[in-house]
């Protein structure tokens, strides 16, 4: 399944990309371009993926940078929510 991402870093950066593969536990993804970042750096991803009823939900996860090559990047979610509004909404 093909997701829209933005990667965001700490220090408020953003850029996207696409999913090449997701799990419970991770994504491995396809940046636009070439992005220097670092093994184990924290990030929040902001993912819409298609769901059943055609309507797409947002969810967001963090994670941290697990490998890098080139576009590619493997991350290791850390913590996430599904939300069908996309809030970011943690009690």
């Amino acid at each position: 399944m093909q997701a829209a991402i933005v990667v965001h870093r700490e220090s408020g950066e953003a850029f996207p990309a696409l999913s090449v593969n997701i799990s419970s536990s991770g994504v491995f993804v396809e940046l636009e371009q070439a992005i220097a970042l670092d093994p184990e750096e924290i990030l929040t991803l902001d993912i819409t993926l298609p769901s059943k009823m055609d309507q797409p939900f947002s969810t967001w996860g963090l994670g941290r940078v697990v490998r890098r090559h080139g576009k590619n990047c493997a991350i290791q979610l850390c913590a996430g929510c599904f939300s069908r509004s996309g809030r970011r909404d943690v009690s």
